[in-house]
């Protein structure tokens, strides 16, 4: 009897990868880089992407395990399993690896892989309709395998609002400290062309901003104009949005790690993928 070894093929990896970068990243910045070296894939970070507010890269390896969980996913739909090594290695050159990727035989498929494509972020307003228990429960058990990782619920609507009042003081840092404010401006594409040109950040036509708002938006590309207006509240206008949103929506995760470490965040970043897939 002749054993033919089942072997990783190109068009397999590539479509592995493709999943992979669906993953969300923050404000679409997509700081991944792979390296392949014939056996395994090398994940690293492109530190030179990285947003100022993201302490300790937190925010891109939150998003480094969003990819790995898609990638999981991915490779179960091809019959393959993902056997991910962290790396605790210091940063080169603005390269910081975070996680060697193995390919091992005997992945199971999983329904929540078809979701990868749709899956997209919605800033519209919510339904205020309160999630059933039976979702609940569905979604935590989504998550319930990622080691370190808890979630929380907030339904109760007098715990969301002061909730979203917490959540608005955070984002008025980023309309009141000037390298916040200059990281949106870098992040922000304003017409088709950027967004071609760049393939990364927000598009200004995801932000599901009120009509006419576009040139409002440029001038507070000033930092002495955005300074002059947040004198006069305008911060707190701006993140006024937040809070109608955390108020009409039908129930908060909070996901949580046991340690602030480059791990647990990947674990995080499995976590919320797969919370939102299966949202």
């Amino acid at each position: 009897t002749i054993v033919t070894e089942k072997v990783l093929s190109v068009k397999e990896l590539e479509e592995i990868i493709a999943a992979g970068v669906a993953a969300p990243s923050p404000d679409n910045n997509q700081p991944w880089l792979f390296d392949w070296d014939g056996h395994s894939l090398l994940l690293s970070l492109n530190l030179r992407e990285a947003l100022p507010s993201d302490v300790n890269h937190m925010f891109d390896l939150i998003s480094a395990g969003a990819v790995i969980e898609n990638m999981t996913l991915a490779a179960g739909e091809q019959g393959w399993k993902l056997e991910v090594e962290p790396l605790k290695e210091e940063p080169t050159c603005d390269i910081l690896p975070v996680a060697r990727i193995g390919f091992e035989p005997g992945g199971l498929t999983d329904r929540l892989a078809s979701l990868i494509p749709p899956r997209s972020t919605n800033r519209q307003l919510f339904s205020t309709k309160v999630l059933a228990d039976s979702l609940v429960r569905e979604l935590s058990d989504s998550v319930r395998d990622i080691p370190g990782v808890s979630v929380t619920w907030v339904v109760d609507p007098t715990k969301r609002g002061r909730l979203g009042r917490v959540i608005a003081v955070a984002d008025r840092f980023r309309f009141e400290y000037p390298a916040f404010h200059a990281e949106i401006f870098r992040q922000l594409r304003f017409t088709r062309e950027e967004v071609e040109l760049s393939r990364d950040g927000l598009d200004y036509r995801t932000l599901a901003l009120p009509p006419g708002s576009k040139s409002i938006i440029r001038a507070l590309r000033s930092w002495r104009m955005m300074k002059t207006l947040n004198g006069l509240g305008l911060s707190r206008l701006l993140t006024m949005p937040t809070i109608w949103s955390v108020k009409r929506c039908g129930g908060l995760a909070l996901l949580s790690v046991d340690a602030p470490s480059q791990e647990q965040f990947i674990f995080a970043g499995r976590a919320m993928e797969r919370l939102w897939l299966a949202a």
